[in-house]
Order: C-alpha cells, then structure tokens, then sequence
C-alpha cells in the first residue's frame, strides 16, 4: 500500500503559492494584451479603409486557425 508523505509540499507551500501569483499575473496580463488587440482589430473590421479590413480578415483568419 502506498503511504502519501505531504511534508515535501507543506514544506515548499510558499513556493508554491508564489507560482501561482505568477500564474494569476500572467494570466491577467494575456487577458489585457488579448483585450487590447480585440479592441483594435474591433475598431479597424469597421473602417471604411480596405486594406485596412483586409489585413485583419487576414489576422483573424490566421490566429482562429492556428
């Protein structure tokens, strides 16, 4: 029978807990920069300007297929 010896992680709890406020700041960080070229590419899909809806057709396109 296997006995499940936790010390090990009790004993690194704090980094642990640091791992995952790193998590949560990357996390939150991709959101922002994620939200922040959605916006973008939000605003320029409605532009009157060709080109510039063409190139983010493209972009879309590109990132929804990869």
């Amino acid at each position: 029978m296997y006995k499940f010896d936790f010390a090990p992680v009790f004993a690194s709890f704090g980094h642990l807990l640091a791992g995952a406020a790193v998590t949560m700041e990357l996390s939150c960080g991709a959101m922002l920069i994620g939200l922040a070229i959605s916006v973008v590419c939000a605003a320029a899909k409605t532009s009157r300007i060709a080109p510039l809806v063409w190139i983010v057709n493209v972009y879309v396109e590109v990132i929804r297929n990869t």
